[in-house]
Parts: C-alpha cells; structure tokens; sequence
C-alpha cells in the first residue's frame, strides 16, 4: 500500500518538524511544509496532496482558513486545521 502524501502548512518550524517526524514515524509520507498560505497554495496546484494539515494562524495577510477557502472549490482532498498555544 502506498503511503498517504500529507502536506504541512505551519509557521513554527519546530512544530512543522515535529509534525513531519511524527508522521514519517507512522508511516506517511510528508510532500512538504510551507510557512505561508500563498506558497501552500502554489504547491497544491501543482502537485495535489493526499491530505493536508492547515494551522489556522499563519504570519502574514493570509491565514489557514483562507487556504482553505481557496482550495476547497477547486480541489478535491481532505485538510485538517491545526491550532495550538493558549488564546485568551
């Protein structure tokens, strides 16, 4: 069975790397981490991936959930929204 191609989108590198590892230790296969909801974007449309792991707060203008509002007419994979650290 090929393994699942999972795209990260998150701004922490160390959480991005912690992710990655933690996948690649279960066996799936990570296509990339991008930083930014508009070089995730890009990647997408070039080369789909199986799943994606969106983090709601990005830096910069745009953020996960307008990724994912980008994407979800046009492509056709599940995300998942990943949210972290204590908000107030």
């Amino acid at each position: 069975m090929e393994a699942l191609n999972v795209l990260i989108v998150e701004d922490e590198m160390i959480i991005a790397e912690s992710i990655s590892d933690m996948l690649e230790d279960l066996g799936y296969e990570v296509a990339d981490i991008c930083i930014r909801a508009k070089s995730a974007l890009d990647k997408i449309k070039s080369n789909p991936p199986d799943i994606a792991l969106f983090d709601i707060n990005l830096k910069g203008e745009e953020d996960g959930i307008w990724l994912a509002n980008q994407i979800k007419e046009d492509q056709q994979f599940p995300f998942i929204f990943l949210i972290h650290g204590t908000y107030w």
